[in-house]
Parts: structure tokens; C-alpha cells; sequence
């Protein structure tokens, strides 16, 4: 019995052993390093991306406001409603205030209306309230004629504020011209129940004479250069000067519009960017090698080929081949010896 026990001890001491170092060798092997921790394999050959590129960039404008202009009408009687008060957005083509319960219209022409038109009228004056008529999206001669025409675009332009003109008549008591297609009002002039004679309504903020870039980036890829203004490109001069198309536009904005509102509180900017768009060549920077002001060898399985290089974004290089290079649709990071560029 006592061999036996002997023998029972001799066999869980050798168990324990077997079972310790099993522990010890799951504690001593090293585990495999994260995937997300690894370093990563060296990139050799990689594919070449084609992409347009406009070099945008936000810059800040600077707006140039003009004097303050008066609204004023000629109407008389009883204003009986407005829609005027400090600080309010009034657009072309849209009622102002009502005497004796009809519509005074705002109307932004080139030329002042200064006479009622009755039909058959021809001047200067008919041809900018043709161009409006149009521009809002009514009937109009098309010319410097007041034609049937436009005597129902303007019965309809009436009729948009809740008017009633069926002879297609355009008297002066139903207007307020307007220098610009969009103004903000300063103060108002009139109040509801007052009986109007005619003159000042209100003081608008003056209209937006010019505009410019003081600023321009630095490093821009060189080329001639356009504003986006609602969707739409204008063009800017080497000295930050926006196009007078482009200062209207930026006139009629609601980002200006909230800017001349608040008195300039905040930066008012508008994307800058080349007027032609270039075909360009996404490469990584490791591709690129001999860099000398703004140019630069890529590199290739058949050897290096001349580029300019345009910029960066995202951990790769927009580059344009030489005229007459074909890009590669395929780029080597690994520099070889004694390469060249051609």
C-alpha cells in the first residue's frame, strides 16, 4: 500500500509539471501584433487616379456699399396695410404696402419709370420694363414698345400682389422703382391708418457698387481665375476685382444680403477657382522625386516623366504630364538607381 501511494504522488507531481509548463510557454509565446498596429507593407506599384481639378479655395470679399437710397411713391390715400420695417427684404416685382387697399409694387428697371403708360408708348423706360417683366417671369413686348404684351404682363404682375389692373395699365401710383432687383430697408417712412400723400416710404441700404478680393492665396496654380456666386462663375482679375455681372449677382444674394443686414459681423466668401479646369494626375508624393520649383520626375516602371505639380490633398499629389506625355495609368514609389528623368 505504501508503494502504491508512493507511485499515486510521483504520478500528480509529474502532471503538475507537464501542466506548468504548458502554462509557462502559452505565457512566453508572443502574441501576433493587431493587423491595425502592424506596420504597413511598403506600396511598390500603384495605380494612377485622372481628375479634374479647378484649384478651389474660399476666399474673403470685400464689399463696397453705396449711400443709402430713398424709396418713394407718388400714390395717395390711405395706407391700409405694409410690410415695411427696419431691416426688411423687399424683391422685385413684390407689394410693399396697399393704399386704400391696392398694391404698390416694387419695380427694379435700368431706366426710372417716370410716366403712366397706357399702350403703344416707346422709350427707353419701356424697354428696362420689358427686360423686368421677363426677368420676373411675366408677358413683355421684347422691345421699347408697350405692346399687348406687355399689358398683360403687367395685369399678371398685378395680380401677383393681390391686385386688379385688367386694362394692363401702368400708372405711376401703383409703383416704388427700386435701383436694385433686391434692397434692405434702414427705416421706414409710413405707418398703417396714416393717410399718405406721397413721397419717402423708406431708406434702403445702399446698393453694392463693387467688390473685391483684398487677399488673393498664395501658391494658386497659375491661369485665369472665376468667383462661384449661386451656382453660377464670374470672373476676377489678377488684382481681386470681381466683374460688374459678378457684383449684380452678389448684390442679389441672401449671404450679401445678411452681410449688408448686419453691417459686415461676419466674413462674407465665395469659392476662387481656375476658369478652365485642368486634367490632372493623382499620384502618391513618393512617386515624385528632382523637385525644382513646382516641377518634378514621377516615377514609372519604364522611367521618370516630367510634371508639374499643382498640389496636394489627402496624402496625394495633383500633377499634369508634360504636352504630348501620356499619363501613366501606373506609378513605383521604389527609387531606382541612377534614374533619370525624361
Amino acid at each position: 500500500m505504501k508503494r502504491a501511494g508512493t507511485v499515486a504522488a510521483l504520478i500528480l507531481a509529474m502532471l503538475t509539471l507537464v501542466a506548468g509548463g504548458a502554462t509557462a510557454g502559452i505565457l512566453l509565446t508572443p502574441e501576433p501584433t493587431p493587423e491595425i498596429l502592424a506596420a504597413p507593407e511598403d506600396f511598390v506599384d500603384l495605380e494612377v487616379t485622372q481628375v479634374d481639378f479647378n484649384d478651389e479655395q474660399m476666399v474673403v470679399v470685400e464689399p463696397v456699399s453705396g449711400e443709402s437710397v430713398v424709396l418713394s411713391s407718388i400714390a395717395n390715400g390711405t395706407i391700409t396695410s405694409s410690410s415695411c420695417v427696419r431691416d426688411a427684404q423687399f424683391s422685385s416685382g413684390s407689394a410693399l404696402f396697399r393704399v386704400d387697399d391696392a398694391p404698390v409694387i416694387g419695380l427694379a428697371t435700368s431706366t426710372p419709370l417716370y410716366r403712366d403708360l397706357w399702350g403703344g408708348e416707346r422709350g427707353s423706360d419701356v424697354a428696362a420694363l420689358n427686360a423686368e417683366l421677363a426677368r420676373l417671369g411675366y408677358e413683355s413686348g421684347g422691345s421699347d414698345t408697350y405692346t399687348v404684351e406687355t399689358a398683360r404682363g403687367v395685369r399678371d404682375l398685378v395680380a401677383s400682389a393681390a391686385g386688379y389692373r385688367p386694362d394692363g395699365f401702368l400708372l405711376l401710383t401703383d409703383l416704388v422703382w427700386m435701383a436694385q432687383q433686391t434692397v434692405v430697408t434702414e427705416d421706414c417712412a409710413i405707418q398703417v391708418g396714416e393717410f399718405f400723400s406721397g413721397g419717402e416710404v423708406a431708406s434702403s441700404v445702399g446698393g453694392l457698387s463693387s467688390a473685391r478680393v483684398p487677399i488673393l492665396p498664395p501658391n494658386a496654380t497659375p491661369g485665369e481665375r472665376v468667383v462661384m456666386i449661386a451656382d453660377a462663375r464670374y470672373p476676377i482679375d489678377d488684382n481681386g476685382i470681381i466683374s460688374a455681372e459678378g457684383v449684380a449677382a452678389l448684390s442679389e444674394t441672401e449671404e450679401y444680403m445678411n452681410w449688408a443686414r448686419t453691417e459686415g459681423a461676419f466674413d462674407l466668401k465665395l469659392p476662387w477657382q481656375l476658369k478652365e479646369t485642368l486634367d490632372a494626375s493623382l499620384v502618391p508624393p513618393a512617386s515624385l522625386y528632382g523637385i525644382q520649383g513646382g516641377r518634378g520626375c514621377v516615377r514609372t516602371e519604364s522611367g521618370g516623366l516630367w510634371a508639374t505639380i499643382l498640389g496636394s490633398q489627402l496624402g496625394r499629389s495633383y500633377v499634369v504630364f508634360d504636352a504630348g506625355v501620356a499619363p501613366p495609368s501606373r506609378v513605383v514609389t521604389t527609387p531606382a538607381p541612377g534614374e533619370t528623368c525624361r
